[in-house]
Formats: structure tokens, sequence, C-alpha cells
């Protein structure tokens, strides 16, 4: 199994910034890989990204897209500082959340679009709602 660590304060933004409204919402960290001696694989978050309201190309209440630009820039980014990435969005409501199709489907085209690029590094998905998180 894989850990993602962060600060509590992290946490806090997070939370804060992705469930404040109505509409899906999206957050990007930027995480180092280690490997404790016992094999345990960790992503430490180093940095969050917050897109604006102009960097989708569509979100709703059941829908966050985030700009072919906006991957393109965050994905060179963690390319020269050598960093994964972690790809967060919210669902509506207070139930634990879930990965619909849509998002399989998505994170599938979103792992063959990073894989070239940052190959050696591992990523990830996250989904997060007032009820807790995957």
């Amino acid at each position: 199994m894989t850990e993602l660590v962060l600060t509590s304060n992290d946490w806090t933004v997070l939370r804060t910034q992705l469930l404040a409204g109505e509409a899906e919402a999206c957050a990007i960290l930027f995480t180092r890989q280690v490997t404790r001696e016992d094999g345990q694989v960790r992503l430490l978050v180093r940095e969050i990204d917050m897109p604006s309201p102009t960097d989708y190309t569509r979100r709703g209440r059941i829908e966050a897209e985030l700009k072919p630009e906006v991957v393109a820039r965050v994905t060179k980014r963690a390319r020269r500082a050598g960093y994964g990435l972690v790809f967060v969005h919210s669902h509506p409501g207070s139930s634990s959340p879930v990965f619909s199709d849509v998002d399989d489907r998505g994170e599938s085209q979103l792992s063959a679009f990073l894989a070239p690029r940052l190959s050696g590094v591992m990523h990830a998905s996250m989904v997060i709602s007032a009820g807790g998180v995957r």
C-alpha cells in the first residue's frame, strides 16, 4: 500500500477549498516519493496547486474538468522539479466518495498522458467529499 502524507494545515486547506461550494473542484498535489526501510512507499506532499475558476473547461455539481493547458503546465512543473502528481477532485454530499465510471475514464486518459512525461515517479488520484476520501 502507498501512503499519501500531508500536513494537517494542507489537509485543512484542501478540504476547505474543495468542499466550499456546490460545484466539484480540483486540486493538484506535487509529491516527492520516498521508500522506507520496510518497503512502504510514501508520497510526501510538497506543494498544492488550486486551479482558478478560469482553469476549468467544465465545472458543475457533477463534473469538473481542467483545461489541457493546465494539465500540461503542472506536468511540466513536476518534471522540472522531479515531483509526482496527485490529481484531487471533490464530490458533493456527505456520503463516502466513490470514483464514478466517468472519473475512471478520465483518470485512465490522465495516466496515459503522464506515463511517458513523468516516468519513474508515482502518480495518484483522489476524490474527496464531506463524508471522506478515497
